[in-house]
């Protein structure tokens, strides 16, 4: 993608650079929404959630590319705005002095109890669809 208004960022096929994001349903819930796990194979600017929303699910709580999002809307929340429901769990990358594998994780943020054991680590899961673009 590329960058548009506001600092957002957009699906070029043509021209934009080259991105790649593995998705895995974790769970359905009732009132329709879904949680996914997402493993970004490349590091672009909003590509989780670029391409959650070109997929057709965008993030819960995007004030950039979440339903109703306007398109000039700023990519960011304000402070005291509802949270946007994305998550970053754990990250993992070879340390470039090193070159030892890292790894760090966060808890899990107090919207998330609503998911219960969905949220649980999800290593040992087969890998799921794939959004290249």
């Amino acid at each position: 993608g590329g960058p548009v208004a506001q600092g957002a960022r957009e699906i070029d096929e043509n021209a934009g650079k080259p991105t790649s994001t593995r998705f895995r349903v974790l769970c359905r819930m009732a009132d329709g929404t879904t949680l996914f796990e997402a493993d970004p194979l490349t590091g672009r600017t909003h590509q989780i959630r670029l391409h959650l929303a070109h997929l057709g699910h965008p993030v819960a709580g995007d004030p950039c590319y979440g339903a109703g999002a306007a398109s000039a809307a700023l990519p960011t929340l304000a402070p005291g705005d509802p949270p946007m429901m994305l998550h970053a769990w754990r990250i993992v990358f070879v340390h470039p002095i090193t070159g030892d594998e890292v790894s760090f994780e966060a808890p899990l943020p107090g919207w998330a109890d609503s998911a219960g054991d969905a949220f649980l680590p999800v290593a040992n899961r087969q890998p799921g669809g794939m959004l290249t673009t």
